[in-house]
């Protein structure tokens, strides 16, 4: 076969798109079949036509960038692109330019190859929206400082935090309402009470750090120090109280609230391996969750170490001393307003 005649079959019919474009206007002086069955032109149609009509609008200031550049070094030339078909539909497109020039060296006429990438694209968008997926996930569970130190390899997750406060919630007489409920009344409610107290968290920037049953645990100044961690503490307690009341109204159903909150140091970090979880430890907390569990339904009960903190700045009750199981006696307060 002539070869002449093989390089013409190979131009016409090769799986990429072909032109050739006079390098200062950058109009199309050649094209290849299989650009005009990829675009939807006929030849006669794009001959003439001037390179940046062929692709989308919104590529049409690389592609000034890209010829400018060529005019002015005539170098190689790579770059992705997205391509405008007659019907106005696009198609993802890699460009490799290349000049042709004469024996002395004057630019003639630029080639361009253009590749359908289309699928790699699509593979490469599906691949990230499932990336944002993950992040997403892994943002449920972890704070976003933790999650990043993970994602760099980081072996052991442990923080010492130096003052933080703790808050621990339960629904008082739950286990008993729940014997009445069906399951998916059950999870229902639970599921409604814990979103209103997620969307105070995220407003609050606090950290949620994990539910047990109808326990509800949140942390401030973890793991980001904040001085204010009291008083972001204090002010979300004080919502969640306004919530349940709010819900009994609206559900007609008898909840009641037990709210424990201390302040101190702990030590955070990460554990486990699969369901792994970011979790705090020490006598602060230990101390937040005899709070709670040695509370008063509807009220907020403080540690003396939380008091000195708001106090001045919030309307707090001296309870007196109590005794607390591992902990003797201790004075308490109770977190009124503001």
């Amino acid at each position: 076969m002539d070869p002449q005649i093989d390089y013409k079959y190979f131009y016409e019919n090769s799986p990429d798109m072909f032109l050739s474009a006079e390098p200062q206007t950058a109009k199309i002086i050649a094209c290849n079949r299989t650009m005009q069955l990829n675009l939807g032109y006929r030849k006669d149609e794009l001959l003439g036509k001037k390179v940046i009509e062929i692709y989308s609008p919104e590529c049409h200031e690389k592609v000034k960038e890209n010829l400018d550049s060529f005019r002015l070094t005539g170098a190689l030339i790579y770059s992705d692109l997205v391509a405008l078909k007659k019907n106005g539909d696009t198609i993802d497109v890699s460009l490799k330019l290349t000049p042709i020039r004469d024996e002395q060296g004057r630019l003639l006429y630029s080639n361009a190859i253009l590749r359908d990438i289309s699928e790699l694209k699509e593979a490469q968008r599906a691949l990230q929206q499932e990336q944002e997926k993950s992040e997403r996930l892994l943002l449920n569970i972890l704070p976003e400082c933790i999650s990043d130190r993970l994602k760099d390899n980081a072996s052991i997750i442990a923080d010492g935090i130096a003052s933080s406060t703790i808050l621990f919630s339960d629904i008082v007489g739950f286990t008993a309402m729940s014997e009445t409920l069906s399951p998916e009344q059950l999870v229902a409610l639970l599921n409604t009470i814990f979103t209103e107290f997620d969307n105070l968290v995220e407003a609050y920037e606090l950290e949620k750090i994990k539910t047990i049953g109808d326990a509800y645990m949140i942390a401030s100044g973890v793991p980001v120090a904040r001085e204010d961690h009291a008083e972001a503490i204090a002010e979300l307690a004080l919502e969640m109280i306004s919530v349940i009341n709010r819900l009994n109204s609206d559900l007609g159903i008898p909840l009641d609230i037990r709210i424990g909150v201390n302040s101190g140091p702990v030590i955070a970090g990460v554990i486990g391996k699969k369901k792994f979880a970011y979790d705090l430890w020490g006598d602060s907390v230990n101390t937040a969750a005899r709070m709670e569990s040695h509370g008063i339904p509807g009220e907020i009960q403080i540690t003396e170490s939380t008091y000195n903190m708001l106090k001045g700045n919030y309307v707090c009750e001296e309870r007196g001393i109590i005794e607390v199981k591992g902990k003797g006696p201790m004075k308490t307060y109770l977190l009124k307003g503001k």
